[in-house]
């Protein structure tokens, strides 16, 4: 099923994913959120000390910095484990790192009202404390994951696809993208089974998006633009896939081959930060164990491509396909095996002409497919195409 739109922000892009999975016949496992009320030890706060909030108790620690994903302000502080004689003074920290004290002589957790919102905060105590937690005032959510399973084509395959929508400190929101052997309740997000993690990255305003979705994978490419951003001034596009390999040239089979490719694979990078995707250089899941293929993609450029249209006008097109190269070890005088660990299903790689641009329809084979740069790069050479069905 192919869709595409507009959505402001990664949290209701992640609905429109889910949604259209479930329509396919992917199963919903597991759905969770975090409200933007306190401070977690996860990837959207920024802790000089983390084993000062989240329950990780410590007697250590008299001072903490913490960075918060938005301004917001604060409506109170617990406190545990201070000992006998100590208090607790609670500041904010201005972008000129001035310290503008909240609340101070505190020995117990307290409520009270502070209109003021900031970034950063500090927290001091004089005697050692196992936990102090901010309590923030805000509504919103600061993360939300879905847990999707399908049982493939087959009807009696797990494939296990994982998406997590987080706040990022500064101003940008990523998606971490993940496949993994098996879904277990107990465990988190990055400890699921043999899970291999990628990251598209996002902002708070309009994206675009451009989604895939059949029972072995999902394909998704978004477009983010900010015409106000200081260091990104062309639009992004990055193109994800997540799930199944296909066999080179075949139909599916009971293969345990996975991808999870998507903008980058720094979990927090900033979308200004990404110059080009990974689908040239991406990481594999096979047999249970990650490896960095090589591919038939790899280095396109005019100096070593010179490809022109088919006679026929029909633009040259090929699918994408992941590898082992063979080595051979002179010292031992062995051969080590190549092979194909397969290609993507419902994308492929074009050499286009002056004529083809971002987000053109064309026809390929007799079927409809969507043009996508992948990264900031716009050139012949950098061009896939999605099939919109």
């Amino acid at each position: 099923m192919y869709v595409e739109g507009t959505c402001t922000g990664m949290f209701e892009l992640l609905e429109v994913i889910k949604q259209t999975a479930i329509s396919v016949g992917w199963v919903l496992q597991k759905e969770v959120s975090l409200p933007f009320n306190k401070v977690y030890n996860n990837e959207s706060f920024i802790n000089s000390n983390p084993n000062l909030v989240d329950d990780l108790l410590t007697t250590k620690g008299l001072e903490s910095f913490i960075n918060l994903p938005r301004k917001e302000s604060i409506k109170g502080v617990v406190i545990k484990g201070l000992e006998s004689g100590g208090v607790v003074s609670i500041y904010g920290v201005l972008e000129d790192n001035t310290e503008i004290l909240i609340k101070d002589n505190l020995t117990k957790s307290i409520n009270f009202e502070s209109l003021q919102k900031y970034n950063r905060y500090k927290t001091s105590s004089t005697k050692n404390v196992s936990e102090i937690n901010l309590s923030i005032n805000s509504n919103d959510i600061v993360q939300k994951e879905i847990y999707l399973q399908s049982s493939g084509s087959s009807d009696m395959e797990q494939i296990c696809v994982n998406f997590k929508a987080f706040l990022v400190p500064n101003d940008y929101t990523n998606l971490m993208c993940s496949t993994a052997l098996s879904f277990s309740d107990a465990l988190s997000f990055n400890d699921q089974l043999n899970s291999l993690t990628s990251n598209i990255a996002g902002l708070d305003n309009e994206i675009k998006y451009f989604l895939n979705i059949d029972k072995n994978r999902i394909i998704l490419a978004i477009k983010v633009f900010n015409e106000n951003d200081p260091y990104q001034k062309d639009p992004l596009y990055q193109i994800g896939y997540f799930g199944k390999l296909r066999i080179y040239g075949g139909e599916w089979s009971f293969s345990s081959n996975f991808a999870s490719i998507g903008g980058s694979y720094d979990l927090m990078a900033r979308f200004s930060s990404i110059e080009r995707g990974n689908l040239e250089n991406p990481k594999l899941l096979i047999n249970q164990e990650i490896v960095n293929p090589s591919s038939n993609i790899t280095n396109w450029n005019k100096e070593n491509l010179d490809i022109s249209p088919y006679p026929n006008g029909e633009l040259f097109s090929t699918p994408i396909f992941y590898y082992k190269k063979n080595s051979r070890d002179i010292t031992q005088g062995a051969n080590s095996n190549g092979g194909i660990y397969g290609e993507l299903d419902g994308i492929v790689k074009i050499a286009a002409t002056t004529r083809i641009n971002n987000e053109d329809c064309i026809s390929i084979n007799d079927s409809e497919y969507v043009v996508i740069q992948d990264g900031k790069i716009n050139s012949a050479y950098n061009l896939f195409a999605i099939k919109k069905e």
